[in-house]
């Protein structure tokens, strides 16, 4: 059985966790739940017998209406008591018009009685009968359009896969399609904080995943076959940020869709990607941080999207807009293409110096190596990045932060361009590729990309990690010999930032980022163990014969 939440306030914590509060009351605005009305409690009849409880929010003037359907893991109660506010002081939806459906995933909170065999119940089936129930009540004229972030972004896309006759459009915020490999693992390197979380939201996935290191693994091949994105035939709104743990796998799903789905899909699929965190979508901070140009446009993007193909807006302008926009961080503007991979990029090559340079001069022919000790009972800790906000009260924290304290521990090599002298506008995955021994079966290489700003602060743009036994990027173990020479390939997550004229661009290598990522026992073992895990020295090459470089990808 899958254990569920139970604490309203954990409840609370999940919701916020995974996005919601972004679009809950902002100061001086009427309170959501109350113009919205007191939600009419019900239960839909699924193909099984089973009941889901829902609450519905309907316009109080008689008559017919498109319907947003949130279908929620984390208690219907919570989510309704997010939802935004109405009219103008409302930026998704205006409740005068639409009506509201939030259902509780089966076995959980109110549909928990529906709960047998639940974790492995076909989800996308409720979806579609829920959707179809809608189509059928007196209030609803047949339209229904789905919304919600993460889990509540996944499940649309498993219901739109059923093809639910009176689905018309699904706006998932910060999720992609199926389990990927990413969801779980770097290179080897276990998602420990992330898929920790999973669990404590009831998900159970902790076992599972925690067995399924390898990409090859059955678990990986079967969800890849399980994505049929050729059954997802209506148009979506694709919404994620640059900090989220999933924007990588996110744009992957836009390409997909673009190229594999229907041709509704196809044809009328958008992406919108903010400078923002999994916990802050459309928000102003952003960890130390802030992008007001940038507030609120994910829920301007939404309402755009949903009246346009909801209720007929056919002149308020959606159709006009880019299939891809981005938000350029250090430029703060938006730019557009038909596509990321439209984009043409150019590779700035930078190497590594055993001083501590990062500039585009090749490796001397003897310049030195530089080692470093990754000690689990000192591990160098995680500092902001992309995280979901378990573990944010100790410390660990979200988005863009300073980890100059970070940067000055002898367990951490960091490498500095000079100032820029002129701007320049990284967009895409940094490639690292470096030269190494260590004297264990194994080690971990944890990578931070920074933003070095004039006044010392250096802000994370994004990190990565591999392992020695994955150190071709394969997500595939290898043999390791300690003190043998290997070369390790590490593609960091996608950004899109410009460095002004001033900044200095840094990355950092360690053997840990902790808890974002699970310690290294050093032994050749998959997961940790305090028994029998030890100490690890970790040697970098940079000479002529095994330079270390990284390739930045740029735009004009």
């Amino acid at each position: 059985m899958i254990s569920l939440i139970s604490s309203p306030d954990l409840a609370l914590l999940a919701a916020l966790a995974l996005g919601l509060f972004a679009l809950s009351a902002r100061p001086g605005s009427r309170d959501s739940t109350a113009h919205l009305g007191q939600p009419i409690e019900t239960a839909i009849p699924m193909r099984d017998g089973k009941m889901l409880a829902a609450d519905l929010y309907i316009p109080k003037r008689p008559g017919t209406y498109p319907t947003i359907l949130i279908q929620t893991p984390y208690n219907r109660k919570q989510v309704g008591a997010a939802l935004p506010n109405a009219g103008k002081a409302g930026p998704l939806v205006d409740p005068e018009e639409y009506a509201l459906v939030v259902v509780d995933w089966r076995g959980f909170h109110g549909s928990k009685s529906a709960g047998e065999g639940a974790r492995f119940h076909p989800r996308g089936q409720d979806g579609y009968d829920t959707v179809e129930w809608i189509a059928r009540q007196p209030w609803s004229n047949g339209k229904v359009g789905t919304w919600g972030p993460s889990a509540l972004g996944r499940i649309q896309f498993l219901t739109a896969k059923e093809q639910p006759p009176h689905l018309v459009c699904c706006v998932p915020v910060v999720a992609s399609p199926g389990v990927t490999y990413a969801d779980y693992y770097d290179n080897g390197v276990f998602r420990e904080a992330h898929v920790k979380l999973l669990d404590r939201l009831g998900f159970g996935v902790l076992r599972m995943a925690y067995q399924a290191p390898s990409s090859a693994a059955p678990l990986y091949r079967v969800a890849a076959k399980a994505l049929q994105p050729e059954r997802i035939n209506v148009p979506m709104l694709l919404i994620s940020g640059w900090y989220d743990p999933g924007v990588a796998s996110h744009l992957r799903a836009f390409e997909m869709l673009r190229a594999q789905a229907g041709e509704t899909t196809r044809q009328h699929t958008k992406m919108l990607v903010g400078p923002w965190h999994h916990t802050a979508i459309g928000q102003v901070r952003q960890g130390a941080l802030e992008f007001p140009g940038a507030t609120g446009e994910s829920e301007r993007a939404a309402r755009l999207f949903l009246d346009y193909w909801l209720r007929g807006e056919r002149q308020n302008g959606w159709d006009e807009l880019a299939a891809f926009r981005w938000w350029q961080m250090g430029e703060e503007g938006w730019h557009e293409a038909t596509a990321p991979g439209a984009l043409a990029t150019t590779d700035w090559v930078l190497t590594l110096h055993a001083d501590g340079r990062l500039d585009e001069r090749p490796a001397g022919a003897a310049e030195p190596s530089r080692a470093y000790i990754a000690d689990p009972a000192n591990p160098v800790p995680t500092r902001g990045g992309a995280n979901v906000g378990y573990g944010t009260a100790g410390g660990m924290g979200i988005g863009p932060l300073d980890q100059s304290a970070l940067e000055s521990r002898p367990d951490v090599l960091v490498y500095t361009t000079p100032p820029m002298e002129k701007p320049r506008r990284l967009f895409g995955s940094a490639v690292l590729q470096f030269s190494f021994t260590i004297d264990r079966p194994d080690a971990t290489f944890a990578v931070r990309l920074c933003n070095v700003h004039p006044d010392g602060r250096s802000l994370l743009i994004c990190d990565g990690a591999t392992r020695a036994r994955y150190r071709d990027g394969s997500g595939r173990p290898l043999q390791v010999v300690p003190g043998e020479v290997y070369t390790a390939v590490l593609t960091l997550p996608p950004t899109a930032i410009t460095l002004p004229p001033g900044h200095r661009l840094r990355i950092s290598i360690a053997g840990s980022n902790h808890p974002r990522f699970e310690l290294n026992p050093h032994t050749g073992a998959d997961h940790f163990d305090w028994a029998t895990a030890v100490s690890a020295r970790c040697t970098l090459f940079h000479d002529a014969a095994r330079p270390a470089t990284i390739r930045v990808p740029l735009l004009p």
